[in-house]
């Protein structure tokens, strides 16, 4: 009876353990991921949270900052859902034509 608790005690304390250990994993690769974009937000310019600000603050109409955020939104699209080749849209699906 004691031995069996105290293997549910043990046991108990080992899966806090790998809880923290891998809580602290993933806080590490987080900081890691948000470092990376900070760097390369500011190395290749300005983020949509900048030009936000910028309007926010008055240094950008709000003309600008919405045609800013239309460019911005085209280009996420387009980097993640690339267009495909005009050739390739007009398939015929296995029929002969002729």
């Amino acid at each position: 009876m004691i031995a069996t608790l105290v293997q549910i005690i043990l046991g108990g304390i080992g899966l806090m353990i790998f809880g923290v250990i891998g809580y602290l994993t993933v806080r590490v690769i987080q900081r890691k991921m948000m470092d990376e974009e900070d760097t390369s937000a500011s190395a290749g310019g300005f983020t949509l949270l900048d030009f936000k600000r910028m309007h926010e603050n008055g240094e950008l109409t709000h003309e600008e900052y919405l045609r800013i955020k239309a460019k911005s939104a085209a280009r996420m699209k387009e980097h993640l859902w690339p267009s495909e080749p005009a050739d390739s849209a007009d398939t015929d699906h296995g029929e002969d034509k002729k």
